[in-house]
């Protein structure tokens, strides 16, 4: 299609008096929206082209503003408006010379829109361009967006055309640049009286994170920030935990030792004697860590008055460094809150930890009537700094509830505990309870709800603080649970580990003592023989050499049994696959060994157990059966674990004991009775099959990681 060379007129008012109008428009107050909307009607009645269209930069993208144009139909102008906001905004940064339109601060002509790589296809194709003029809108050096007039077939576009919109397009800028400064400075303003007002908050009674959630909104407006972030330290660090945010750009929690080397060691050297604010400019954050930030970001320390660091507050910005009197006044703000952290920190923590200790001390087996004087006397010193008092502590764990702290769950603690394991995502907060003012937070142990902690408000009721201290206290005593069952579990290891190294050592004088003595018979009742010639004397050599023989075979397959006995730290499936090669290695027996569902790893006591189960399922097969075959599966279903052996041999026959009471049987059964496990023998008639049934609900299971 070839591009018109000539076409009517396309002024249709005077450059006079249209740039008059424009001077009147930016010179008027009007919001921001009804400002680009005027010069898009401006550029059209000057230029007569098809459309004009206003892009405002927002985060290195060309934002759509302003859609004008010639169409007559209301409702068409209403879906092009509305298909203009659909599109993805038009990154500066995909195309090089995007950038250049504002570099070179001139307009440009787009005779043909389709062959430009500066126009995207999308808005191509979406407003059927032709040809148009883009011209740069800046305030000084600052771009801040782009004026388009386009017509919808491809055109020569003659130089006064786009003269003149580039005229309107610098009177545009001027007005938005101004515009947003002024909306700038009018929001600040208002912040620094928000924040201002904000002080008052600091002589109230609310506890230091109430205090910081009623800070965080003032110190973004009167900043200028994108987000603030109120973090205390814990302990002495480096991990923190965030009191109150507002679009952060940091988790809630996390560890300063995260941060990256350069970005530490500038923190640590600006605040090493004296914390004071301090600016990271996107440049500097950019060399320092791999984040890229359109604009800075500011910390403000939370420090005592010896200078000791509570903790932070971070800051970002979109542009520049805020004004100095909003950074001093920000300073005293942190400096207070500061001061309310470290007065309440002290209280609250008192107060939670005289809690705990009555749970810990049960829970260790001491009385806990010897603290309640103690405990009152805390109260008494530092007043009631928790807002409530714990009434309950129930677990669903039999061993527990022999301390007399611990109480069985009721119907309404079982139906707390479903509601919180039925929550997707891990969210598990405190719930209320039966009666007003009761609140229960769930006691977990390795993500398994096995308890419930329940507290009654001393006062009106517990605030959302005061409900996450309950969490808190039930968190605590969860792990406290959860130590104490990794100290029997390591104290279960360490004895199975004994007992394995014992049989290793048992195997190996068995092999080094009975076995040589085996051996050097078997060599003696040879040279006997030879030497007995025909006499009767040779029978009974040759008897003895075929008994040291069978001694030596059944010594080796029982120092390969006990070598064999101990788990491997891979898990259970490869001690088992083993288990079966060293079996079929040593006794000629094929062995086939399936796992179905029984990948995930299990707890170490049950693996245990299940792997001594198959090791004297398969001793006793070999003293026993006689059998030439074995199979053993292991499957793992939604309620139990259950592991079957099963050979071809003679089965139980005429055994006098049915029921599996020999030693091997009572061992295996040993064996799985700490973990709720049972033994079943079935009659295969031929062989036996031996059924080892674990429930996944026990309490061992439920404490599986």
């Amino acid at each position: 299609m070839a591009i018109p060379t000539e076409h009517p007129p396309l002024f249709l008012r005077q450059d006079a008096a249209l740039l008059r109008e424009a001077a009147r428009a930016a010179a008027e107050q009007v919001d921001l929206r009804g400002l680009v909307e005027r010069f898009a009607d401006l550029t059209i009645q000057a230029t007569g082209s098809f459309r004009a269209t206003v892009f405002l930069i927002e985060n290195d993208t060309l934002v759509l503003w302003a859609n004008q144009s010639r169409e007559s139909d209301p409702e068409k102008r209403q879906r092009n408006w509305e298909r203009g906001l659909a599109l993805e905004g038009i990154h500066l940064d995909e195309v090089p010379e995007r950038r250049l339109i504002f570099d070179l601060g001139e307009p440009l002509a787009i005779h043909d829109a389709r062959a430009s790589e500066l126009v995207p296809d999308s808005w191509v194709d979406t407003f059927e361009l032709g040809a148009l003029v883009v011209a740069p809108l800046k305030a000084g050096a600052e771009p801040l967006g782009l004026l388009v007039a386009d017509w919808p077939e491809r055109r020569e576009i003659d130089a006064s055309i786009v003269e003149t919109i580039g005229a309107i397009g610098s009177s545009l800028g001027l007005a938005v640049g101004n515009a947003v400064l002024t909306r700038r400075e009018k929001e600040r303003n208002n912040a620094l009286q928000a924040l201002l007002a904000a002080t008052t908050v600091l002589g109230s009674s609310d506890g230091f994170e109430d205090l910081a959630s009623s800070l965080t909104e003032p110190l973004a407006r009167a900043l200028g920030a994108d987000g603030v972030s109120i973090c205390l330290l814990e302990g002495t660090g480096p991990r923190w935990r965030t009191l109150a945010a507002l679009n952060p750009a940091i988790p809630k929690r996390g560890s300063l030792a995260d941060l990256a080397s350069p970005l530490q060691q500038f923190i640590a050297e600006q605040w090493k004697d004296d914390p004071q604010p301090m600016v990271v400019s996107a440049d500097d954050l950019a060399r320092m860590t791999s984040e890229r930030r359109a604009g800075p970001i500011m910390l403000l320390p939370l420090a005592t008055t010896d200078r000791a660091l509570l903790g932070f507050v971070l800051v970002t910005l979109p542009e520049g460094e805020p004004p100095a009197p909003a950074v001093e006044l920000a300073r005293a703000l942190t400096a207070h809150l500061a001061a309310a952290i470290e007065r309440a920190h002290l209280q609250e923590n008192l107060a939670l930890e005289t809690e705990r200790l009555r749970g810990l001390c049960a829970l260790w087996g001491f009385e806990t009537e010897a603290l309640e004087s103690y405990s009152a006397a805390i109260e008494d010193a530092i007043g009631p700094a928790l807002g409530f008092t714990v009434v309950r502590v129930s677990v669903a764990d039999d061993d527990l509830r022999s301390l007399a702290y611990f109480s069985e769950p009721d119907d309404l603690d079982r139906q707390l505990m479903a509601r919180w394991s039925r929550r997707r995502g891990g969210a598990r907060d405190p719930l209320p309870a039966c009666a007003p003012g009761e609140l229960a937070a769930p006691l977990t142990v390795r993500g398994k709800v096995i308890g419930v902690v329940r507290a009654r408000a001393r006062h009106s009721g517990i605030s959302q603080r005061e409900a996450e201290m309950l969490n808190a206290l039930a968190a605590a005593f969860g792990r406290a649970i959860e130590q104490e069952r990794e100290r029997r579990e390591a104290r279960h290891k360490e004895l199975d580990l004994a007992l394995a190294d014992e049989r290793e050592r048992v195997a190996a004088r068995l092999h080094d003592t009975v076995g040589r003595l085996l051996y050097a018979l078997h060599l003696r009742a040879g040279t006997l023989k030879l030497a007995a010639g025909e006499s009767p004397l040779a029978g009974e050599a040759d008897q003895i050499e075929k008994l040291a023989r069978s001694g030596l075979s059944g010594l080796r397959r029982a120092v390969a049994t006990l070598a064999s006995m101990r788990i491997d730290d891979r898990g259970l499936v490869p001690s088992l696959e083993r288990l079966v090669s060293d079996f079929q290695d040593s006794h000629e027996i094929a062995v086939s060994l399936a796992v179905d569902g029984a990948d995930q790893p299990l707890p170490q006591k049950v693996e245990d157990a299940l792997f001594r189960v198959a090791g004297e399922a398969l001793a006793n097969i070999e003293r026993h059966a006689q059998a030439s075959r074995v199979t053993i599966s292991l499957d793992r279903r939604d309620a139990e674990i259950v592991l079957r052996v099963r050979d071809d041999g003679l089965g139980l026959g005429g055994s006098t004991s049915p029921g599996g009471t020999g030693l091997g049987i009572e061992l295996a059964r040993r064996a799985l009775a700490p973990v709720g496990g049972l033994i079943e023998l079935l009659d295969g008639a031929p062989g036996l099959e031996l059924v080892a049934r674990v429930p996944t609900r026990s309490s061992s299971l439920e404490v599986a990681p």
